[in-house]
């Protein structure tokens, strides 16, 4: 009984050890497929475990980007408020400061703000519904939301997002995608296999 409790104890002090880094660990690739962006199936493996998402970095948590509620780079919900000059700066988006009496989005905790204008541009999927952040063992083409047209044409551009091979951030993915496709040029997002669990070679082999 003394051996089989020093066993216990010994594998919950590994797994308290356990670090960000070691929950990117996959399970084996399978085919590469073309998919369409939409709410990612329940069941979908997450690049990492959903006890770690407060310890992700935030270019890819990016609570600013995501989701229907609005909110700062902490995470906490903007409200509504006016520009006076004095309490607000300029906004964390533009950069540019609205002048006094526009109505603007604040953070009570912190002094991020946004202006209406970079308000109303488009949202970044929550990352319970990324494709990027999900589906680590499926390496693939996803097709951003822009119409059954934008396949037509000479060509495509394959957009491959950054992230120090062991994320995929999200704004290099499909807003450069949209970008794209708005100047006339076919695109589409490739989803690659990820360190440390794969190396450089199986990523280049997905492209």
């Amino acid at each position: 009984s003394s051996c089989l409790s020093l066993c216990a104890r010994a594998a919950a002090m590994k797994s308290k050890s356990c670090s960000l880094r070691q929950a990117l660990r996959f399970q084996r690739p399978t085919c590469t497929v073309l998919q369409r962006r939409r709410k990612t199936k329940r069941g979908s493996a997450p690049l990492v475990s959903r006890k770690w998402w407060n310890c992700l970095p935030h270019w890819i948590a990016l609570y600013a980007e995501r989701g229907r509620h609005r909110k700062c780079w902490e995470g906490h919900r903007l409200l509504s408020d006016c520009q006076d000059g004095r309490r607000h700066g300029s906004c964390n988006r533009c950069g540019e400061q609205p002048r006094a009496g526009t109505p603007i989005m604040v953070c009570q905790t912190c002094r991020f703000s946004r202006c209406n204008d970079c308000l109303a541009g488009a949202r970044l999927p929550r990352l319970s519904e990324d494709p990027l952040f999900h589906g680590p063992n499926q390496p693939c083409l996803l097709k951003p939301a822009f119409g059954d047209n934008a396949l037509t044409g000479r060509g495509t551009v394959i957009v491959c997002p950054g992230g120090n091979y062991e994320f995929l951030c999200p704004i290099e993915g499909y807003p450069i995608a949209q970008w794209l496709v708005r100047h006339g040029i076919q695109a589409l997002v490739l989803r690659y296999r990820l360190l440390p669990k794969y190396c450089f070679r199986d990523a280049l082999d997905d492209l």
